[in-house]
């Protein structure tokens, strides 16, 4: 084996030794072909399973494979049509405390504040499918838990709180989701 003084060195001897194939196929215009190469073989499998998977959503609004991580798919789902929802409302559901025509605007202001809690709510489930937070136990952290946050988010209570009330959010007011 042959020695070497610096990486330098050792990356100018490789480049040395080049073929003509290495030299065609290494070089960046020719990402298309070294993907042709290495994939090709599973082109028409991976095909077939996209439109498995596309016709399945389609027919019943999920696809097997969703259903390997459910609850991911249904935040992903759930947070892409609250934000769909928010733009494109036309009308908005009863809340309680308010005098339906007379405090419409004031109701509308609080719509739209419910469906940002949501949101945020889907969006940090999200984050902790991910492993990038951690959702905070009811009775709060232990010293060894705490050790942990170099990691990931630990959550805190505020964060915690305004979590839960985004899910009692979601939970009350299931049926006034529609546009």
């Amino acid at each position: 084996m042959k020695k070497f003084n610096s990486i330098d060195e050792m990356f100018e001897d490789i480049k040395k030794n080049h073929t003509l194939w290495d030299k065609i196929i290494l070089h960046p215009s020719m990402n298309w072909l070294r993907w042709l190469i290495y994939n090709a073989i599973d082109v028409p499998n991976d095909f077939y399973r996209k439109c498995k998977r596309g016709w399945q959503r389609a027919y019943r609004g999920w696809c097997d494979e969703d259903v390997w991580g459910f609850d991911w798919y249904l935040s992903k789902v759930i947070v892409e049509g609250l934000k769909r929802l928010k733009v494109t409302k036309h009308g908005i559901p009863i809340i309680d405390g308010f005098n339906g025509e007379d405090d419409f605007k004031a109701m509308q202001k609080e719509w739209e504040r419910i469906l940002d809690s949501m949101i945020w709510t889907f969006e940090v489930t999200q984050k902790i499918q991910n492993s990038d937070w951690c959702l905070m136990p009811i009775n709060g952290w232990t010293e060894n838990q705490l050790k942990l946050q170099s990691s990931f988010h630990l959550m805190t209570a505020e964060e915690t709180r305004q979590y839960l009330v985004g899910w009692a959010n979601f939970q009350k007011y299931y049926f006034g989701l529609w546009d």
